[in-house]
């Protein structure tokens, strides 16, 4: 009987032992974020964008959690990123409008936002990409 038990404690410990090895939480900030933005009469002009910052709960190696933080702590629930691997790098793509794409390398990462077009497009008129580092937390 006390085999019997000691199995089934080691058992719900490794169980949960990779669960918690599976999740890994990062914590990624911009180094610097440029783009284009266009003015009233449709001409781009480069710009540079607020630098942010991200959390980024990486839940399989095909899924993502990604969380813009504001100035506070972040919401409980970010936006999902479907992911790809090769080697090194990882590539997410946003889930729901696959329009913002991140690439994470071992320590650093780059994103892009490429929705956006001239005002007449009715879209966000901002196209960006930024780059940065992430580290675990």
């Amino acid at each position: 009987m006390r085999a019997c038990r000691k199995v089934g404690i080691a058992m719900l410990l490794v169980l949960s032992a990779s669960q918690v090895l599976a999740e890994e939480a990062l914590y990624c900030v911009d180094t610097a974020a440029v783009g284009f933005v266009w003015d009233r009469k449709g001409e781009a002009k480069p710009t540079e964008f607020s630098p942010e910052r991200h959390n980024v709960k990486v839940v399989s190696d095909s899924e993502r959690l990604i969380t813009r933080i504001q100035g506070g702590p972040a919401a409980a629930k970010g936006d999902r990123f479907n992911c790809t691997q090769d080697n090194n790098l990882v590539t997410c793509q946003a889930a729901i409008l696959p329009t913002t794409v991140w690439q994470f390398y071992p320590d650093a990462y780059t994103r892009a936002y490429l929705y956006g077009g001239p005002p007449p497009s009715g879209r966000n008129p901002n196209i960006w990409v930024a780059y940065g580092t992430c580290t675990k937390f």
